[in-house]
């Protein structure tokens, strides 16, 4: 790389997954000094990419990619691109019995190979996001009153997280800063995590979740 500056218009640019096994001396000023970060698609950039790989096959009316993206958190593009491609093979695999692989493929059969719903979902089922031990979330539509119990822990993260947004100029005339940090929920179960969620929805802050040991999940609002 140092003797590209001899040459002119010339730009090099490298992609990798681990960047903190690329030795730092690449890294310094003078080499690859821009950095440029692709995290984990939204919701939004889920079903784009879910488009894209599907624009191409036969896919039944019953496939709703606003579901599938959904459903797909921690997903990256390779993820979603190895799930249309295991939903086809889940086709395939499901008529097989009706192929002669040595003739040419009946129209009737070959009418029958169009993607629906069970072949996403199979396909979902059988790549597992590569983003799975910390992610970041989309605000769900969660309400308190979705959750059950905890009700000391639920008037807590009001405090915490809704008064601030909903009431700025009775904190600001107090002279009391809205709290930062991590709030840690140590209840066991799913409502600790619906909790976390239904205050990131009505803080509407963005939620960045980490599952630790013994199922303890601290969650950090990022303002």
């Amino acid at each position: 790389m140092d003797g590209l500056e001899e040459r002119e218009n010339v730009i090099v640019i490298a992609a990798t997954n681990r960047v903190d096994a690329v030795d730092e001396a690449l890294r310094r000023g003078g080499r690859f000094d821009r950095e440029i970060e692709i995290g984990v698609p939204n919701e939004r950039g889920r079903k784009e990419i879910l488009q894209i790989h599907t624009r191409n096959m036969p896919v039944t009316e019953d496939v709703d990619l606003e579901e599938l993206s959904e459903m797909t958190q921690g997903y990256v593009g390779a993820d979603l691109e190895a799930v249309a491609k295991e939903s086809a093979m889940s086709v395939l695999r499901r008529h097989i019995p009706d192929i002669d692989l040595n003739e040419e493929i009946p129209q009737e059969v070959m009418e029958k190979l169009e993607v629906d719903r069970d072949a996403m979902m199979d396909g979902i089922r059988k790549v597992e996001p590569s983003a799975m031990r910390e992610v970041m979330v989309e605000v769900p539509k969660v309400e308190w009153n979705d959750i059950g119990g905890l009700d000391a822990t639920k008037d807590k993260m009001r405090e915490m997280i809704e008064w601030p947004q909903k009431y700025p100029e009775r904190f600001e005339k107090l002279g009391v800063e809205s709290p930062k940090g991590n709030p840690p929920l140590r209840h066991a179960g799913y409502r600790k995590d619906s909790a976390g969620k239904s205050g990131g929805e009505r803080g509407q802050r963005q939620l960045h979740l980490d599952q630790g040991a013994r199922g303890l999940l601290e969650i950090r609002w990022r303002v």
